[in-house]
């Protein structure tokens, strides 16, 4: 239809780029439900987009699909992501996919919100700035490690609170991705905190985040050679860590002694997989690798996953 040579009411254009549009139309501008579909190689990624348009923009409630599989459902305002909105990222079939469901404000993240983050297997419930976490957080992982304090510029940072699957508990400072830094306490299953002196309330965590670091490396190693290098590092770093905070009194000396802080140091790691790790090296050592002081260590990671298996079941 068209009113004094305008479109108006319901109808359909085609642009030369491809772009077509079919839907309502109001003194030539899209207004009302419309369904807009997108060129080859859009600016902005979109493919097509199904609902309300306002004076020739996008506004309203509606759906965005964008070219690489991305979807968006929710408010949008003068062409732009704005109010309450869920975000798709990636097919929803693929295992890439993940989920923001919260508030929208200029196209990003304002406002509280969260996020599924299939990619790195935690879940964000927070606050958003500019679409960066920023403000009270919780993070909650696959392996059912939960932490909780105030996010700037996405980073855990300041006072909070980490709470692993086994009910071991650490609260005090944290810098960086959920990080420990600073003074805090941490309590294991049993009740009992983590090495202090007598009279001291707190101990230094920060002393571990050395060997968390190494630990983590080992599901980039290849051989199960390097995965036991970086297994037996890991020991050195955390008797360092021991030696430096008794100052040359009294420590712990041995492995066995050693067991509870490195179970510690296991559950901050969050190896994935690791279970797959320890087959892997099991399955491709030779016999005397078994052995000895390597053997040992082998044999404690081996002690503490079976624990952290035991305690899920």
């Amino acid at each position: 239809m068209w009113l004094t040579g305008k479109p108006h009411g319901h109808g359909e254009m085609r642009w030369p780029d491809k772009r077509v549009y079919m839907g309502e139309f109001k003194q030539g501008e899209h207004h009302g439900h419309g369904v807009m579909v997108f060129p080859p190689n859009s600016p902005d990624n979109a493919d097509r987009y199904e609902g309300e348009w306002s004076h020739g923009k996008i506004s309203g409630f509606g759906k965005m699909k964008y070219m690489h599989g991305d979807t968006y459902t929710g408010h949008w305002r003068d062409n732009t992501r704005h109010g309450h909105g869920v975000m798709s990222y990636g097919a929803m079939s693929s295992s890439a996919a993940s989920v923001y469901i919260g508030e929208w404000s200029a196209d990003r993240k304002n406002g509280y919100g969260t996020m599924d983050d299939v990619i790195r297997g935690e879940k964000y419930m927070g606050m958003w700035d500019n679409d960066i976490r920023q403000g009270a957080g919780v993070i909650v992982t696959l392996d059912g490690v939960y932490t909780q304090g105030t996010f700037v510029q996405g980073k855990l940072t300041g006072h909070g609170l980490l709470l692993c699957d086994d009910n071991t508990i650490f609260e005090g400072e944290f810098s960086g991705h959920c990080q420990l830094s600073g003074k805090g306490q941490f309590w294991l299953t049993d009740g009992s905190r983590s090495p202090s002196k007598e009279g001291e309330e707190s101990c230094d965590v920060h002393h571990y985040v050395s060997a968390v670091e190494e630990l983590q490396q080992m599901s980039t190693k290849l051989s199960p050679m390097e995965k036991l290098a970086c297994l037996k590092t890991t020991f050195e770093k955390i008797n360092q860590d021991v030696e430096r905070f008794w100052r040359g009194e009294e420590k712990l000396v041995s492995l066995d002694d050693l067991f509870p802080v490195f179970h510690f140091v296991v559950i901050r790691a969050r190896i994935p997989h690791l279970g797959s790790e320890i087959h892997f090296i099991d399955d491709m050592v030779d016999a005397h690798v078994h052995v000895g002081e390597q053997g040992h260590m082998f044999t404690t990671l081996k002690a503490c996953f079976f624990q952290i298996q035991n305690e899920k079941g």
